[in-house]
C-alpha cells in the first residue's frame, strides 16, 4: 500500500496480451483484421437480435453483453479501463457502427 491509498491492481493476463500486441507494430494488421471480423460478427448478432426479435437471438446478445462485462469486471470495479477493457468497448462501438452501415445500405 502506498502513501496515497491502495496500489493499482495488477493487470490481468488479457490486459498484458493486448498491451503487448499494441506495442508491437508487426501485429497491427492482425489486430485490425481480428477487430473487423469480430465487429462484423457482433454487428450481425446485433441486427439479428433487433430485427428478428427471436428469443434465442436476444438471449445470445445478452450472453455476449454479459461475457463482455465479465471480462471487464476488474476494470469496472477500479473505475479504470485497461487496454483489454478499452479494446472491448472499441469493439462494441465498431460493431454498432458496422450494424448501422449494414442496416442503412440494406445488406442485412
Amino acid at each position: 500500500m502506498s502513501e496515497h491509498g491502495a496500489a493499482p491492481p495488477e493487470p490481468s493476463p488479457f490486459d498484458k496480451a493486448v498491451a503487448a500486441a499494441l506495442k508491437d507494430s508487426g501485429f497491427l494488421p492482425v489486430l485490425i483484421t481480428c477487430a473487423l471480423v469480430a465487429s462484423t460478427f457482433l454487428a450481425s448478432a446485433l441486427l439479428l437480435a433487433i430485427r428478428s426479435g427471436h428469443l434465442a437471438a436476444l438471449a445470445g446478445l445478452v450472453l455476449l453483453v454479459m461475457a463482455s462485462l465479465f471480462a471487464m469486471e476488474g476494470d469496472l470495479r477500479s473505475r479504470r479501463l485497461g487496454p483489454g477493457a478499452r479494446a472491448i468497448v472499441i469493439l462494441w462501438l465498431l460493431s454498432g457502427l458496422v450494424a448501422a452501415i449494414l442496416d442503412r445500405t440494406g445488406v442485412f
